[in-house]
């Protein structure tokens, strides 16, 4: 792995956790919000239990997935989810006495609870690991189902957790407040991993069809149609390839294509609909 990922991954792994920190501290936990998941399983313990830590029940939670994942997902990924969420669960704990939880409007609460949170999310997401919980449930998920939308698959589990709040609170309010939360976090989620649109469409003219196919089919998992062309003003003989992405994996093709062929012609434009393998 290139050093200018490895930065990009450690960055967006610590600006998740710091986003994920406040959404639990400042309005999850003050304002009995529950946002699903081990995370919510753990704000009901803490309620229940004052003097057991959120951040430590959470990944105290995680310890089954984790061995359940280490024979569906191998040995690295788990690896590294173990480590993101160690460190997402520590600075949950280490900034909660010193984050100052805002006890005003519930909706606002729950509002900006979901955003920071699935902000949090899916930059660990894109950094291609998880913090455990739903996000790793939804990864197992698409080991059988890969068109499902990762933040609808975490909405469908933590929707389960937060109907436990009903008796936890013993309040309807605080499963609506709950539901408001995960859908804001869910699109939050979406956002980050896909941009505004979830699909696009990539056509590259290039002499070197064969390097970034292989390259594309091995890295982002993406298939490549070639078509041979000729150029109108040079009249060389090129390939045309074609190949339908998400729009964070967009990005991750095109610097395959710098890197493999700078003189390589490049367009990326929207994709409304895309049907077929790997899409919905």
């Amino acid at each position: 792995m290139k050093k200018k990922q490895i930065v990009f991954d450690s960055l967006a792994v610590i600006f998740g956790a710091a986003a994920y920190s406040a959404a639990v501290n400042v309005f999850a936990v003050p304002n009995g919000i529950v946002q699903g998941g081990f995370t919510g399983l753990a704000t009901m313990l803490n309620h229940l239990v004052p003097a057991m830590p959120v951040g430590l029940s959470i990944f105290l939670f995680n310890i089954p997935l984790f061995i359940l994942s280490k024979f569906k997902l191998g040995n690295r990924f788990v690896l590294k989810t173990l480590c993101v969420t160690a460190f997402f669960t520590f600075a949950i704990d280490v900034f909660a006495p010193f984050s100052p939880g805002y006890e005003g409007d519930t909706l606002l609460a729950a509002l900006f609870c979901g955003v920071l949170s699935g902000v949090g999310l899916g930059l660990v997401l894109l950094s291609g690991a998880t913090t455990g919980g739903t996000e790793l449930v939804a990864t197992l998920v698409r080991l059988k189902r890969p068109f499902a939308s990762i933040g609808s698959v975490m909405l469908v589990f933590d929707l389960i957790v937060v109907a436990l709040s009903w008796a936890v609170f013993g309040k309807l309010e605080s499963v609506m407040y709950a539901a408001v939360t995960l859908f804001i976090s869910s699109r939050a989620v979406d956002f980050v991993l896909y941009g505004f649109g979830h699909n696009k469409l990539i056509f590259i003219i290039t002499s070197k069809e064969k390097e970034i196919t292989a390259t594309i089919l091995s890295s982002v998992k993406r298939g490549v149609t070639a078509i041979d062309v000729t150029g109108g003003f040079s009249n060389e003989k090129k390939s045309l390839l074609l190949c339908a992405a998400r729009a964070n994996e967009a990005a991750r093709i095109n610097r395959i294509i710098k890197e493999t062929d700078p003189k390589a012609f490049t367009i990326i434009t929207e994709a409304g609909d895309v049907f077929g393998e790997g899409f919905r």
